[in-house]
């Protein structure tokens, strides 16, 4: 824990179904740099960046695109 900085501050945010990692990250990103996905999430988290969230994540399943390099929505 003491080796990647915000690594407390990360598991101190509930688990969701989706996030900002998870739209838009590309599928192969390594993890350190979808944690810090995870950290942008945390300091700017809103309802409405929420439902933003749950929307796109419908959208690009509705879409097929999650497997999809480049733009998803």
């Amino acid at each position: 824990m003491e080796e990647i900085p915000g690594y407390e501050e990360r598991h101190r945010a509930r688990p969701g179904l989706t996030g900002l990692a998870q739209v838009y990250a590309p599928r192969d990103l390594p993890r350190r740099h979808k944690f810090k996905f995870d950290l942008l999430y945390i300091k700017k988290q809103t309802f409405w960046l929420d439902l933003k969230l749950i929307g796109l994540s419908f959208w690009i399943t509705l879409r097929g695109k999650w497997e999809h390099r480049g733009r998803k929505f």
